[in-house]
């Protein structure tokens, strides 16, 4: 039971205490009645006001006091079955709200596969086509300025075809779903390397074999955005990357020597980024713990549980 709850749970039993103490001390009053009526004799030459009117005022006070008691208990109960509901509600909606998350989680990775395939089953393979045929084509021609044409024309398609080749690989590398999270990185790593001209270390440990099959795409998306953080926004120059196993969860760690920042302040930091990461979390029941300082680089860890 919540705060809330608790709270006007309490003021009701208070107020329902004080009914049945009001209602008490009534009964003993008129019980006492007939004991009044005994001494009333002794008392009649002393007493300015009428017994009776004073018994009449004294009912008359517990009556009130009973009704505003007992007024004062409906309104605790029926503010607190109306918290009870509203947190009913509340609930429902972060039930649904989680539902939902899996959910887009499970359809931004299916698109992903999707556009991977695209990029790789038809773009690729209608560039390699395209630089099948210039290839021939140059070969043919006579030397001059159509054969360098056609000579640069064959390069550019070849780097267009690496290039949707590094794409496909980071939408959905096939080795994910087939290996694991740490065959991706090795796969994914050179190719971020050299294009950007860091180095990054993958410590090899048993626990990224551990990742549970629905974590591996969530992490490897995650471990992939805090790279991209450290290399475009940390201006690391060295980034390493490891697991470790700690009782019934698995921590992904990666550590740059870049210049750290201020965790409370993630808009100097690709906040957006972390937020996705964050999300994917959520949707795993898992954590992303940052720890960071100015000029001391920044450690970003990932705790997996082993069981959803």
């Amino acid at each position: 039971m919540s705060n809330p709850t608790r709270a006007a749970d309490s003021h009701a039993t208070r107020d329902l205490a004080i009914a049945i103490g009001v209602v008490a001390l009534g009964g003993a009053l008129f019980a006492a009645f007939d004991i009044v009526e005994k001494i009333e004799a002794l008392t009649s030459a002393f007493e300015q006001v009428e017994l009776d009117e004073v018994l009449l005022a004294v009912a008359l006070a517990f009556v009130m006091a009973t009704w505003f008691a007992a007024r004062r208990w409906r309104e605790s109960r029926a503010s607190l079955r109306a918290l009870q509901a509203s947190e009913h509600v509340q609930r429902s909606y972060v039930a649904r709200l989680e539902e939902l998350s899996s959910e887009l989680l499970a359809t931004e990775e299916r698109e992903r596969h999707r556009l991977a395939d695209l990029v790789h089953d038809d773009i690729s393979q209608s560039l390699y086509a395209a630089r099948l045929r210039l290839s021939v084509m140059t070969r043919q021609l006579p030397e001059g300025e159509l054969r360098e044409l056609s000579s640069e024309l064959e390069e550019l398609t070849g780097e267009a075809l690496t290039r949707a080749r590094d794409i496909s690989m980071q939408l959905s590398p096939p080795t994910l779903s087939d290996l694991g999270v740490a065959e991706a990185l090795e796969t994914l790593l050179p190719t971020l390397a050299r294009r950007y001209a860091v180095t990054i270390a993958l410590t090899p440990s048993p626990a990224f074999a551990r990742i549970p099959e629905p974590a591996r795409a969530p992490v490897f998306h995650s471990v992939k955005e805090l790279l991209m953080n450290a290399i475009k926004h940390a201006g690391a120059s060295r980034v390493t990357i490891s697991a470790e196993q700690h009782g019934d969860a698995i921590e992904v760690r990666v550590s740059d020597d870049g210049h750290g920042f201020d965790p409370e302040r993630r808009t100097e930091r690709s906040g957006f980024g972390l937020f996705s990461i964050e999300r994917r979390m959520a949707c795993l029941n898992a954590q992303l713990e940052l720890q960071s300082a100015k000029q001391h680089g920044t450690s970003a860890v990932l705790r997996v549980p082993l069981k959803g």
